[in-house]
């Protein structure tokens, strides 16, 4: 089977290639105001509940990076609610810096499209999708190939400029192959869910309440209840209670 794993990444097909330059833009502008942002973050977190919102308050209350920007949009918990996870299930003994969670390390780069497209390679699908693909595949016994992923066509399409690799619609894939028909090239672009949703609120519903009433921070939505749930089961299948073992002077 193959898969198009990496159009997207490499091609400029998802939002975040126009979303997170441009919120890295106003965070800059903000930015100026001095510690008004600070205040403007606050008021945010503040008056606005949501996971989103609260991530967004995080960003503009801190100096501004496309890194943080994709965090914002792409992030899950913000820095305090994350130390505030990882003192309740390891009870302080992972260290926790504020703000690392958000400033991924991103090298030079020419564009801030260039900089969202390692971003999503080095992150989204490398960490998520490579893993899904290659785990969801075996399981079914299907030899699955992700050509878009190759490293030498990776090496010859990064010299192409970002006006021109990462154009709208991922103009340059569908230029290199004019055969395809119109209506699959101009077809709205659709992603492919689990229904976690619908889980979590029929057969699992005792699981995710259990959840929802022990955590030190509001889920509110499936995708946080899911990390949880998936970061207990991993505690649970990996906890190791072994006596400390002296070591030898010297090693």
């Amino acid at each position: 089977m193959l898969s198009g794993l990496g159009g997207d990444e490499l091609f400029g097909g998802y939002r975040s290639f126009t979303t997170v330059p441009r919120l890295a833009k106003y965070g800059r502008w903000i930015s100026l105001t001095g510690p008004v942002r600070k205040v403007a973050g606050r008021w945010v977190q503040r008056h606005f509940s949501s996971p989103r919102h609260r991530r967004l308050g995080t960003f503009v209350s801190r100096q501004p990076s496309v890194g943080a920007a994709y965090w914002t949009m792409r992030g899950i918990f913000t820095p305090l609610e994350a130390a505030r996870l990882l003192n309740t299930y390891f009870q302080d003994e992972v260290g926790f810096p504020d703000e690392s969670i958000m400033h991924f390390r991103v090298p030079a780069q020419p564009t801030p499209e260039d900089k969202v497209s390692y971003l999503e390679i080095s992150h989204y699908m490398r960490n998520q999708l490579l893993r899904d693909s290659d785990v969801m595949s075996m399981a079914w016994g299907l030899e699955l190939r992700v050509p878009f992923v190759d490293s030498r066509l990776i090496d010859v399409l990064v010299k192409i400029p970002a006006s021109i690799r990462l154009r709208s619609g991922k103009g340059l894939l569908r230029d290199a192959v004019p055969e395809i028909p119109e209506w699959v090239a101009n077809r709205r672009k659709q992603g492919f869910v689990f229904p976690f949703k619908d889980w979590i609120g029929d057969e699992w519903n005792d699981v995710f309440k259990r959840l929802d009433d022990s955590t030190p921070v509001p889920l509110q939505t499936w995708y946080r209840g899911w990390c949880l749930f998936a970061l207990e089961n991993f505690i649970d299948q990996n906890r190791i209670d072994a006596p400390t073992l002296a070591c030898p002077d010297g090693i």
